[in-house]
């Protein structure tokens, strides 16, 4: 199950979200923080906190904790600043052009599913692209 950070409201429900992505339910006299650290503490896991950079404080905070409480724990986190995490490592990923970003989908479409027909796939996908973008110089210009 998947649950992207920026789908969040909230700082406040980054522990929530995280709880519903693993199955960890609410303890009634317990944090949800403190049931996702006993739920990670026997666990080797890889969790990804994906575009948390409108919730950094919230995300860090939770990240801190989950991985002070398990040493089998690993987290990628995408955001556009970091963390700020103890041993927290950076990488710089660069934007992606149209056309790389249609090479990019076209050979990850032919890895997963070979028999896809990529010839009708890939116009679909950059109509997709182009209203996004289209979206995104929209909304931008909204704000200024």
């Amino acid at each position: 199950m998947v649950r992207r950070v920026r789908s969040l409201a909230e700082p406040s429900h980054v522990a929530s979200a995280v709880a519903a992505a693993v199955g960890v339910r609410e303890v009634p006299d317990r944090g949800l923080t403190e049931s996702l650290i006993e739920f990670v503490d026997d666990k080797s896991l890889l969790l990804v906190l994906d575009n948390c950079e409108h919730v950094v404080d919230a995300a860090a905070h939770l990240a801190d904790a989950l991985l002070q409480a398990s040493a089998q724990l690993h987290i990628l986190a995408t955001s556009r600043e970091p963390l700020g995490c103890i041993g927290e490592t950076t990488w710089r990923v660069p934007s992606l052009s149209q056309p790389e970003a249609v090479r990019l989908f076209i050979e990850r479409a032919r890895a997963a599913r070979p028999e896809l027909n990529l010839v009708e796939i890939a116009p679909l996908f950059l109509a997709t692209l182009s209203l996004s973008l289209h979206h995104r110089r929209s909304a931008r210009a909204l704000r200024r």
